[in-house]
């Protein structure tokens, strides 16, 4: 969907409900970052621990206002479209791999096992 350009940005306009209901880390934005395309966000969740200034555009949420200016900057911007569509794919490589979040958990999963191991000899 992403590659034949048709996309111009992603927007994901969250609100925390409270009582600790809100986004995680949003897939979508992921997914979306990880191909180029700028974003545009509410900082609820974890929505703030992907999205950074730089590589997407973050609104306060329940303000509509923001939002249409974003998407209004990004549409009429395509050198900050570009911007933060590299940075963007950048943060996600970096920092969003697969490969290196399976081989953390792994190392947890061994430290884990060995910090359990002793504990349950004893036992």
């Amino acid at each position: 969907m992403y590659e034949d350009g048709a996309v111009t940005a992603v927007i994901l306009a969250s609100i925390d409900l409270g009582n600790g209901l809100h986004e995680g880390v949003p897939v979508a934005l992921i997914e979306a970052m990880s191909d180029g395309i700028p974003v545009v966000a509410t900082p609820t969740g974890g929505t703030a621990e992907l999205v950074r200034p730089g590589n997407g555009l973050l609104v306060p949420p329940a303000e509509p206002a923001a939002l249409a200016d974003a998407v209004q900057t990004l549409l009429e911007d395509a050198g900050l479209r570009q911007q933060l569509g590299e940075s963007g794919r950048q943060r996600v490589f970096e920092n969003y791999d697969i490969v290196g979040f399976a081989a953390q958990l792994i190392r947890e999963f061994e430290t884990a096992r060995q910090i359990a191991t002793p504990v349950l000899q004893c036992a």
